[in-house]
């Protein structure tokens, strides 16, 4: 039996983002970190427990998706974060986005649910050269269906 062909390139990965109030358009996050574009963390959607007699429970519990996103100290992306961080700094509140991740190696699309700045990173960091700025989004849900049909 012949083994399949894969692509798993990351190179033509999409990722646009929408935050009302602030830029209402999708805008489409670009120059990534090296090695390292974004990445969702895994979650616990559960509890597992053993009682002192050997017993084994568990019971679902609600989750909080978080994707990390790495971008170029010269990203021109970085200015969306920099608006959004910015926006809520000065109203003094929280602002939900929306987002869509498109990896066509594996013909899927990922759509980020109220999506929360929920990690910035002021300034990059300085090395030999300025290094990737750091951003977390925690959301509500990550739903995902095959290319073409979020």
């Amino acid at each position: 039996m012949a083994a399949s062909i894969g692509n798993i390139t990351s190179a033509n990965a999409t990722f646009t983002l929408t935050v009302p109030g602030i830029f209402s358009s999708p805008q489409q996050i670009q120059q990534f970190g090296v090695d390292d574009a974004f990445d969702s963390e895994a979650v616990e959607n559960g509890e597992v427990m053993k009682g002192v007699d050997n017993f084994i429970t568990a019971g679902w519990k609600p989750t909080m998706p978080k994707v990390n996103v790495n971008l170029m100290a010269n990203s021109p992306s970085g200015v969306l974060f920099d608006q959004w961080f910015q926006a809520e700094q000065q109203d003094m509140n929280k602002y939900v986005g929306s987002g869509v991740i498109t990896l066509p190696g594996i013909a899927m699309q990922y759509a980020l649910v109220s999506a929360y700045l929920f990690g910035y990173t002021h300034i990059p960091g300085v090395k030999a050269t300025l290094q990737p700025r750091k951003f977390i989004l925690i959301m509500d849900d990550i739903s995902y269906a095959p290319l073409g049909t979020i």
